[in-house]
């Protein structure tokens, strides 16, 4: 276990961090990813729903019927005819902590190095938004483990792209990331 874990706390800076880029939705839709998502962008990992639903088979499906790839619009539309169940915004937040629990357990065992809570901070809604296993592989991590710490922090530009494609809203993201986890406490 990593001896700075006390480091690593959830506040509520930081749920208001990841709310704000992440939006709610009370009902499934398909992300940017082609992943079915709800809440305060929750992957939904029911293998049944990822098995049949998951946005490339929806894409496929879609294709093999009309001849044409299907826009989010299409997938969203035909997943909330078939998942209309609707999420109450504790019911989102309650999902989002439970689901913080696996980016503070990564922080835990892979990051060797103090933190302060703006960094902190930052690398979870980082951490939140790129997945587990991507952060577990990325050079972020590897630099920050060097106590590189403004290299670290370039890497934060790096990770700007959907589908190949870079997205405005991660590169919104990833600055206002960047720019926290530079933010020295003010005392």
């Amino acid at each position: 276990m990593n001896i700075h874990a006390h480091h690593f706390d959830i506040t509520a800076d930081t749920i208001d961090l990841i709310e704000g880029f992440e939006g709610f939705s009370n009902s499934i839709y398909c992300c940017p990813a082609f992943k079915p998502t709800v809440g305060f962008g929750h992957v939904v990992l029911n293998t049944d729903l990822i098995a049949e639903f998951s946005g490339h088979f929806l894409r496929r499906s879609f294709f093999a019927i009309t001849k044409t790839l299907p826009s989010r619009r299409d997938i969203n539309t035909l997943l909330h005819k078939i998942y209309p169940c609707l999420m109450t915004r504790a019911q989102g937040i309650k999902l989002l902590k439970s689901d913080l629990k696996q980016v503070l357990k990564i922080m835990r065992d892979r990051v060797k190095v103090k933190l302060n809570k703006n960094q902190s901070s930052a690398l979870i809604s980082f951490i939140y938004n790129i997945g587990v296993g991507a952060f577990a592989k990325s050079t972020l991590l590897r630099k920050l483990n060097k106590k590189d710490f403004i290299g670290a922090a370039k890497e934060f530009e790096r990770w700007i792209y959907v589908q190949k494609r870079r997205s405005k809203g991660l590169i919104k993201r990833r600055q206002a990331e960047k720019a926290l986890f530079m933010q020295p406490l003010t005392r």
